[in-house]
């Protein structure tokens, strides 16, 4: 596992040493940590190179499902100071139908909209791919009264506190997390991200091999 790894970090740094001059690759940098931090701790580390007031946090198999502009994320995010916009995978809208049905909060209700499209209030900072403030995010993440421990999460601890506080005192807390989900168009509820799994790329055939079940959904990857 180790050796498939290190050989996929030598083809990203090959990508980018080989990079024309206007492809995305000639302004990407392949970071190999010493140290194992966990998944928070990468993305500080991360945050402290970015010098842009906003960074987008893109986890490597969660790749874009539609095109959209991203230009109205940062609008939005100048002219009503939020700190946090999710760029939802299916998981965001199930967690909005859950605040409605379970805690009674109807976050469409509080929606904003803006353009074509609106900004729904969340109450979850979630790892997916997302944009945020970059200086609030260490304040808030990583120096905050809640600070994520090494090798952690975000979701699994941060998150799950600012979540309690929000249930608890929504109008309270809310000003201070400032977090939204994007929907590009208002009579549109899709998900923006999907989650690639790289196990369904093995036939069913490989899989018995590796002990592993068929392809869920009787896929019968050949």
């Amino acid at each position: 596992m180790v050796t498939n790894y290190n050989m996929y970090l030598d083809k990203l740094e090959e990508l980018v040493e080989n990079a024309e001059t206007d492809s995305i690759w000639s302004r990407t940098k392949v970071i190999r940590m010493s140290d194992h931090l966990g998944f928070g701790h990468v993305v500080l580390h991360g945050l402290k190179l970015a010098t842009t007031e906003y960074v987008m946090v893109l986890q490597h198999d969660h790749p874009f499902s539609i095109k959209f502009n991203i230009s109205p994320v940062m609008e939005f995010m100048d002219s009503n100071k939020a700190n946090y916009v999710s760029l939802p995978i299916s998981t965001v809208w199930r967690h909005v139908n859950r605040c409605s049905s379970m805690h009674q909060i109807d976050l469409r209700a509080k929606a904003v909209t803006f353009g074509r499209g609106r900004f729904i209030p969340i109450l979850f900072w979630y790892d997916g791919t997302h944009v945020a403030r970059r200086d609030t995010y260490i304040k808030l993440v990583f120096e905050g009264e809640q600070a994520l421990p090494l090798g952690h999460f975000i979701e699994d601890t941060f998150s799950q506190w600012v979540m309690g506080l929000l249930r608890e005192d929504y109008e309270k807390w809310f000003p201070v997390f400032s977090m939204f989900m994007f929907q590009p168009e208002q009579e549109k509820e899709e998900a923006l991200i999907f989650h690639l799994d790289g196990r369904n790329y093995r036939t069913d055939r490989e899989r018995r091999e590796l002990g592993w079940g068929d392809n869920p959904g009787g896929a019968g990857v050949t």
